[in-house]
Parts: C-alpha cells; sequence; structure tokens
C-alpha cells in the first residue's frame, strides 16, 4: 500500500518542475471610487448599490477566459491583478487555483511574456506545473483585500420604512453584513456611518436619493 500511495504522488507530480518563485514587486495605481455623485439625483432598483466607497487598482489584469482542469491544480476562468513580473515572466496571487489533496501548496501563478498560451502554478516549494491556457494580458481595474470597500444596497420598503443592506468586502472576500431600516414617514433623511440621503421617491421596486454625504474615507 506504501507502494502505491508513492507512486499515486509520483504520477500526480509528473510535470511539476522547480525551481520558481513569485515576484511580487508590482505597484498599480490607486484611486478612489466613490458611487454616486453627491448632490445628484440618483435612481437603483431592488438589490442594486446605492452607496460605495473605497479603493480600485488600475494596472494590468490576467483575463482567463476558460476554465484548466489539470493533474494537480484546477484554474477557474477569472480575471485577477497582476501582483509581479521580471524580464520573463508575469506573476500573480494563486486566487481561483484549486489542488489536488496530496499536492502541494499554491504559492501563485506565472504566465510567460513570450507564450500567453501557458500558465504556471507556483508552489510554496517552488515546484512549477504548466498548463495549455486561453489568456491574455490587459488593462483593467481591480480591488484589493489590503482596501475596504463599502456598499449599502437597496433592500426595498414595507410601508413606511425603507431597507438597506450594509457591506464590507476586502476584495473577494465579505467581511461584515448588516440589516438596516429607516421609518421616512417623518424625516426623509437617513444617516449611516457617516454617510447622509436625501430620499426622493421610493417604492418596494426602486429608489430616488441624493446623496448628501458618502462614507467617509478610511
Amino acid at each position: 500500500m506504501h507502494k502505491v500511495i508513492l507512486l499515486f504522488i509520483a504520477i500526480l507530480m509528473t510535470g511539476i518542475t522547480g525551481c520558481a518563485s513569485v515576484k511580487r514587486n508590482y505597484i498599480p495605481e490607486v484611486s478612489n471610487l466613490d458611487f454616486p455623485e453627491q448632490n445628484k439625483e440618483t435612481t437603483v432598483y431592488l438589490g442594486e448599490e446605492m452607496l460605495i466607497q473605497g479603493k480600485l487598482l488600475e494596472g494590468k489584469v490576467l483575463n482567463i477566459k476558460q476554465p484548466i482542469d489539470g493533474i494537480c491544480f484546477d484554474i477557474k476562468s477569472q480575471t485577477i491583478p497582476l501582483v509581479g513580473e521580471d524580464s520573463k515572466n508575469y506573476y500573480f496571487d494563486g486566487i481561483g487555483v484549486t489542488r489536488a489533496a496530496l499536492c502541494d501548496p499554491v504559492d501563485g501563478m506565472s504566465v510567460p511574456k513570450d507564450d500567453l498560451s501557458k500558465i504556471c502554478v507556483i508552489t510554496i516549494y517552488g515546484g512549477k506545473g504548466c498548463y495549455d491556457a486561453s489568456l491574455s494580458i490587459e488593462k483593467g481595474v481591480s480591488t484589493s483585500t489590503e482596501y475596504v470597500q463599502r456598499n449599502l444596497i437597496f433592500s426595498g420598503k414595507k410601508g413606511d420604512n425603507v431597507e438597506f443592506m450594509y457591506v464590507e468586502r476586502a476584495g473577494n472576500q465579505v467581511l461584515l453584513t448588516h440589516n438596516v431600516s429607516y421609518d421616512i414617514s417623518k424625516n426623509n433623511i437617513v444617516g449611516y456611518r457617516g454617510a447622509r440621503i436625501k430620499i426622493i421617491n421610493c417604492s418596494n421596486e426602486s429608489i430616488t436619493y441624493v446623496v448628501l454625504q458618502n462614507f467617509p474615507d478610511r
């Protein structure tokens, strides 16, 4: 049985070469994300974002057009930001990579600059397994786990109460959700976590409003 396990591991690791490492030396441009424009009438519909405050990263991104089903690693179709580069490769974090049980943990991924039809998964031990892929390197925007994005989402209206959901995210990770409700029968200006909104018109399907103050930057 021991020999069978060793043989299975050897089969899984076929094509995994070393020694490689992920370069993390790329600094994207960071810009503020504030939606919508203050003091301007805006309409959104049920389930849509009324307020957004956060940061956007502008720079090179990798577009993985088709999912990859490998022996050791599966990679989902996605768009992810560049984290580093050298004279030969672009480097990315190992977002969306699933490894087989007996394969090494993932450190990141690389794409050869002279061959955008290959993507390589790099392990924490310096191993590298490469796969054919449909890829493109483009200029785009993304979010980062280094910055918290705050959203206020319109959840509908019940009687005189307008309902919202507050969400905090870091990259693709949800950090906090909180449902809030306001009675607007006597006051059509509501405030939450430093943001202030004047509600012009509201139904269970849509809301028209003016942002007096977005969430404060932090």
